[in-house]
């Protein structure tokens, strides 16, 4: 009895981790109805009693508010970052451009070389600072219909594009972690000296339909809160 216990707990602690992840990666925004709860208790292959536990505790930690009749939301008034207030949060918007796939984005979105793809450079600026330098890749037949150049991409997430267009959830995210030396371009907005020593990581995002979602190098500055990394 005991050990099903721990597993119970163990398991919607699971689900309810993976909705803070997507918020915090902005799947979901604040107002943003979450998945149901056939939909979790599908992909844990949970019953509905887990996945209820796991809203429960969200709804309890003010993430989340349960609307009866309509569904669940992540609460409007609720940031990511705690204390810190969502305007504190931003991109900044370096070049969006669409173009061809070279080699290496053809290999890591699973397409031919030379199909269209587009390419958005931002740097995430959290008070003030530059946090992340991000350039994404998505091949362009996942969002047809999306012009990103007339989109607000300084608070918008990629990944609201790719599951209200493509209809795209994410599953999972393989990343690989590196010790670079910081490019000219990159070393400008974090303020530090060109080859400075800093992180990169390469992340490739699967949908649930085992679709690559989104190629993505991610530099670090030096104001980055740590490295979080779920496996």
């Amino acid at each position: 009895m005991r050990s099903l216990k721990k597993e119970f707990i163990a398991e919607y602690k699971k689900i309810a981790d993976d909705i803070m992840a997507d918020i915090k990666r902005g799947v979901y925004k604040p107002g943003d109805q979450i998945q149901g709860q056939n939909y979790y208790a599908e992909k844990f292959q949970a019953s509905r009693t887990t996945v209820r536990n796991a809203i429960s505790q969200l709804i309890n930690q003010g993430v989340l508010e349960a609307s009866k009749g309509k569904g669940t939301f992540v609460k409007r008034t609720y940031s990511p970052d705690g204390e810190k207030k969502p305007s504190n949060r931003r991109f900044l918007v370096v070049e969006i451009k669409n173009e061809e796939a070279d080699k290496t984005v053809a290999a890591a979105l699973e397409i031919e070389p030379g199909e269209p793809v587009v390419r958005i450079e931002r740097v995430r600026i959290v008070d003030n600072a530059a946090e992340n330098y991000q350039i994404s890749y998505i091949a362009r037949n996942l969002v047809k219909e999306v012009d990103f150049t007339q989109e607000d991409m300084e608070t918008g997430s990629i990944y609201h594009y790719l599951s209200n267009v493509g209809n795209l959830l994410p599953q999972y995210s393989d990343e690989n972690i590196y010790a670079v030396e910081c490019p000219e371009h990159v070393a400008e907005y974090f303020h530090v000296k060109r080859k400075t020593p800093i992180l990169l990581i390469h992340r490739v995002t699967h949908s649930m339909d085992g679709i690559v979602m989104e190629y993505c190098l991610d530099y670090l500055g030096p104001s980055a809160n740590g490295l979080r990394i779920r496996r």
